[in-house]
């Protein structure tokens, strides 16, 4: 087998990129769409209120960047 096993063996442990659960993905996005109608404020209680984890509140409304290449 070709390639590093050190790189393979460290890749198998990183989270990955994108979200798999379906409806946490879809509350996310509704949340991120409250935020640019509603208010950050509105949009992180929705998420809270949703069991949405606060770090992924938190990087999802306050810093845009972070999230991605998410397009309405």
């Amino acid at each position: 087998m070709s390639g590093c096993r050190h790189r393979k063996t460290r890749r198998k442990h990183l989270q990955p990129l994108r979200r798999r659960d379906i409806t946490t993905r879809m509350l996310v996005d509704i949340g991120i769409h409250y935020a640019t109608i509603l208010g950050t404020e509105l949009a992180a209680v929705f998420l809270r209120r949703q069991a949405i984890p606060e770090a992924v509140i938190s990087r999802v409304l306050l810093l845009p960047t972070a999230r991605g290449s998410h397009r309405f």
